[in-house]
C-alpha cells in the first residue's frame, strides 16, 4: 500500500502521503549518524558542567540562570532562528511550501532565545502567582507557561507537517527536540517533594535532568534547521508543491 493509500481519511493525510513520497527524491544522512554524535557531545557538555560546578553545588550551572547550560541553550536557539531565516532566504521566490514555516520558526526560536536570557515566562509567572493563587498541582505558574510553549509548538508542527516531511531528517530531528522538551517540561511542572519524582530527586538533582533536557532540545532544534539549510541549498525547490 502506498503512503497515500494508507491516508484516505482526508486531504491532510493525502498531503502527508505525498510528502513522504517526495522526500525519497532527496538524499540525507541517517538519523543515527547525526543524532548519536550530537547526543554524545551534549552528554560530555553536561558532564563538564557538573565537573566545573562549585563545591557542594553540582547543579549550579543547571539551576542558575547565569550558568553554562542557560547560555548554551540560548545560543542554540539563536542559531536555530538564524538557520530558519536563512532557509526562508534560500527558498527565494514566493509560493514554496515552507516559506511560512521558516518565518514562524525563525521568529519563534528568536523569542525562545530571548526568553532564556530575559526570563519572560518567569516574570509573568511570578506576577500571576502574586496576583492570583498558588496551585498544589504544580510548582510555579511560570512552569505552566513553559508547558504552554510546547503545546503551541505541537499545534504549529501539526499544521505544517505535510510540508515539513518533504525535507528528509528535518522532521525527525524536530521530533527529538520536542521529545527532549517534553522531558524538560514534565520535570519542570511536577512537584519535586513527593511520590516518584521526589524519590528520584533524592538520587539526582531535578535541575540537571530538567535543564539538561532543555539543552538537548535547543541543540536538536538548531541541528534540524541546519539540516534544512543543507537540503535547500542543494535543492532550492525541494519544498515546493
Amino acid at each position: 500500500m502506498t503512503p497515500e493509500g494508507s491516508w484516505r481519511g482526508g486531504a491532510y493525510g493525502a498531503s502527508v502521503g505525498r510528502a513522504l513520497e517526495a522526500r525519497k527524491l532527496l538524499v540525507a544522512p541517517s538519523l543515527a549518524r547525526v543524532a548519536i554524535p550530537a547526543a554524545l557531545a551534549l552528554t560530555g557538555v553536561l558532564a563538564f558542567c557538573v565537573a566545573v560546578a562549585p563545591a557542594d553545588d553540582v547543579d549550579f550551572h543547571f539551576r542558575e540562570e547565569a550558568g553554562i547550560v542557560t547560555a548554551l541553550s540560548a545560543i542554540a536557539l539563536a542559531m536555530a532562528s538564524g538557520f530558519a531565516g536563512l532557509c526562508w532566504r534560500t527558498e527565494g521566490a514566493p509560493g514554496h511550501g515552507l516559506r511560512s514555516w521558516w518565518l514562524v520558526t525563525s521568529a519563534g526560536f528568536f523569542f525562545f532565545a530571548c526568553d532564556e536570557l530575559l526570563r519572560f515566562h518567569e516574570r509573568v509567572g511570578t506576577w500571576v502567582r502574586h496576583a492570583w493563587v498558588r496551585s498544589p498541582f504544580f510548582r510555579n505558574w511560570n512552569d505552566i507557561f513553559v508547558a504552554g510553549y510546547g503545546v503551541i509548538a505541537l499545534a504549529v508542527v501539526a499544521y505544517f507537517l505535510p510540508r515539513i516531511l518533504r525535507l528528509p531528517l528535518h522532521a525527525e530531528l524536530l521530533a527529538l527536540g520536542l521529545g527532549a522538551y517534553a522531558i524538560h517540561t514534565t520535570v519542570d511542572v511536577l512537584p519535586h517533594t513527593t511520590g516518584l519524582v521526589g524519590a528520584l530527586a533524592l538520587a539526582i538533582s531535578p535541575s540537571i535532568v530538567e535543564e539538561g533536557s532543555k539543552l538537548f532540545a535547543s541543540t536538536f532544534f538548531a541541528i534540524a534547521m541546519f539540516q534544512a539549510v543543507r537540503i535547500l541549498t542543494r535543492a532550492p525547490n525541494a519544498a515546493e508543491g
